[in-house]
């Protein structure tokens, strides 16, 4: 289940990092880069906030692993 969340959330990521690259390439040669920079910083912020959050899944699921080798011996 934990491992389909995080495959989710890096399949998000990496959309959420296309289409903020595609955005900004398509801004910066129509000259509106400026122009559109609320909505640039909240593609940034989703796609760190989805980055984050696997970091953070993988990270406790790897203590819940040192957790049960430990509780094992």
């Amino acid at each position: 289940m934990i491992d389909k969340i995080k495959r989710v959330l890096a399949i998000l990521a990496l959309i959420s990092a296309a289409v903020f690259v595609v955005a900004v390439i398509i801004l910066t040669i129509a000259g509106q880069l400026q122009a559109q920079r609320a909505w640039v910083y909240g593609q940034m912020t989703v796609f760190l906030l989805l980055g984050l959050t696997a970091l953070l899944i993988n990270w406790l699921q790897n203590r819940a692993a040192e957790h049960s080798k430990e509780s094992d011996k």
